[in-house]
């Protein structure tokens, strides 16, 4: 019987520095908001694989450091006055390449250098009032990796994995908040993503143009929040998440089915001793709904948590 080790997978260090100047003209009607942000990522990865007739362990390790220096730019402007405000922005960055873990990969065990994004975002925010409504657009691409078979195996592998996929993300998200009445305030958020792999492929199938698994098209929530005039400092809120359907593979052939929880909770605020103190209580998905909350990895899916209760106390000294 082979007995378990604990061998070292990762032994990573991430740096990042970020500087922004912004600059403002017109009586702050126009804003411009310049930034630098400077990424070094020193990654030491290491897979592992056993044989277990052999009871061999057999280990592959990849270095690298990579580092780069990635602008920001972004732009506010106001028209009519300080209540709308239209904006865009654009930025780039890096992010962590991913590891080959398929055995029969002729690059199983590499981990990739750091992928470069790019984001562009148009926007506005509407201030009447109480309300507050916000409309953003945007759109980020990602180097992603892609699979590609042989026709007929190579030194015992049946395929070979790079890092020249590629996928893009665009979606619209709109967001409100106000007061309906003097103790009853009301926010809430709704998005729409359509994110796919724009170049990518398995061992077998090309994949390009197929939705990006894990990532819902749709996503809503809703809340209130009523101060209860009787007792005062006392606020009972309730919120209710949707969660569209999501696949669960990138070849688009499962789907998760769409899901909605509601949170109910409260808040009491007073003074003990002269803290200002709060004390919290909630109960997250209180229907106790059973669902799939996310996917990882491609068919590996996580269990969505089971109705919870939260009690909490927090002291501003």
């Amino acid at each position: 019987v082979s007995t378990p080790e604990v061998l070292p997978t990762a032994d990573n260090e991430y740096v990042s520095y970020t500087l922004t100047d912004q600059m403002s003209m017109l009586d702050d009607k126009l804003q411009l908001i310049l930034g630098l942000r400077y990424q070094d990522m020193n990654v030491d990865s290491t897979s592992h694989s056993r044989n277990y007739t052999t009871d061999v362990i057999t280990s592959t390790n990849t270095k690298y450091s990579e580092d780069k220096v990635s602008p920001s730019v972004g732009i506010v402007v106001k028209p009519f006055g300080d209540n709308l405000s239209l904006y865009s922005n654009y930025a780039e960055g890096l992010v962590a390449g991913s590891t080959v873990s398929n055995t029969a990969d002729a690059n199983y065990g590499k981990t990739f250098a750091p992928l470069q994004t790019k984001q562009y975002e148009i926007g506005a925010k509407y201030l009447t009032g109480s309300w507050l409504h916000t409309l953003a657009a945007y759109q980020i691409e990602k180097p992603s990796t892609l699979t590609t078979s042989y026709a007929t195996p190579v030194n015992g592998y049946t395929q070979i994995t790079t890092d020249g996929g590629e996928t893009k993300s665009k979606g619209v998200e709109y967001g409100f908040s106000g007061n309906l009445t003097e103790d009853l305030s009301l926010l809430g958020s709704m998005a729409y993503i359509d994110a796919e792999y724009t170049k990518g492929s398995t061992s077998t199938t090309d994949i390009s143009g197929n939705t990006i698994y894990g990532v819902p098209d749709f996503t809503a929530s809703l809340g209130l929040d009523y101060a209860v005039p009787v007792i005062d400092g006392l606020n009972v809120n309730a919120r209710a998440n949707y969660v569209s359907e999501q696949y669960l593979d990138s070849l688009n052939t499962y789907k998760l089915p769409d899901y909605t929880i509601l949170d109910v909770g409260a808040r009491y605020k007073t003074k003990l001793g002269g803290v200002n103190t709060t004390f919290l209580a909630n109960v997250d998905n209180v229907t106790n709904k059973k669902y799939w909350k996310g996917v990882f990895n491609s068919y590996y899916a996580t269990v969505g948590g089971a109705r919870t209760y939260k009690l909490g106390v927090t002291f501003d000294f």
